[in-house]
């Protein structure tokens, strides 16, 4: 009985020529095969390794702290496109406020309804709000409450409370968490600085308050993240 590979290799050998080819055109075929399986399987080794940077890079610890590292970069781009978008009024409301969402940090939109493309953040960036958009490994999500409970309140009361949230003020108010799709950090970027944690149970959904208070570690450089990656 034919193997499936055979199968295949007859399929491309009869869509080429059909039955009546000679043995060379059979032999043909068969390169053919070969030659853009080879190519297929070169053109992914060079995506792998053209997205996560020089070598291929499994998943586990070191692609995780990778990504980890990237995030706290790009939410540190994030922080910095908001004091430019505030200092700038680019909605032309002659209201000096934060973007509410962060992908108008790439592209706003005016008064009027027209599109103000700002390019203040990569496209990249202002469209990972999703898994299947998700950069290096992270999701971005623009947050508009934060959290009113105190310190040390039980998580399911907490849970209740998030429901309840007061919205954010923009005009003095802004926030961004950056969520791991595979990963152990979790992310949280303001007006305040940008904290962090690797405790799943801390992210509610909306922005803490205070976060030192919440069990929010403050990370300003990839040495601050690698403090917290060093006691997972």
């Amino acid at each position: 009985m034919k193997s499936r590979e055979q199968g295949g290799a007859h399929a491309v050998a009869a869509a080429l020529g059909g039955k009546g080819r000679s043995r060379v055109d059979r032999l043909t075929a068969y390169f053919l095969v070969v030659l853009v399986s080879a190519a297929l399987l070169a053109g992914a080794a060079f995506w792998t390794t053209d997205l996560f940077g020089g070598e291929p890079q499994p998943f586990g610890p070191e692609r995780f702290r990778a990504q980890e590292h990237t995030a706290l970069e790009n939410l540190q781009t994030i922080a910095k496109a908001q004091e430019l978008y505030r200092a700038s009024d680019p909605d032309g409301d002659e209201v000096h406020s934060y973007a509410a969402f962060h992908v108008h940090l790439w592209q706003s939109v005016r008064a009027d309804g027209t599109k103000a493309p700002l390019n203040l953040i990569p496209r990249d960036l202002a469209f990972a709000m999703i898994d299947s958009f998700a950069l290096d490994g992270y999701v971005f999500t623009s947050l508009h409450k934060k959290m009113t409970f105190s310190h040390g309140m039980e998580r399911t009361v907490a849970l209740k409370n998030a429901e309840d949230a007061q919205p954010l003020d923009p005009a003095e108010e802004w926030a961004v968490a950056a969520l791991p799709t595979a990963g152990r950090i979790f992310f949280i970027a303001d007006e305040t600085g940008i904290w962090a944690t690797a405790e799943s149970g801390k992210w509610l959904g909306v922005r803490p308050v205070h976060p030192s208070d919440e069990g929010w570690t403050r990370v300003e450089t990839i040495a601050d993240v690698e403090r917290l990656q060093s006691a997972l």
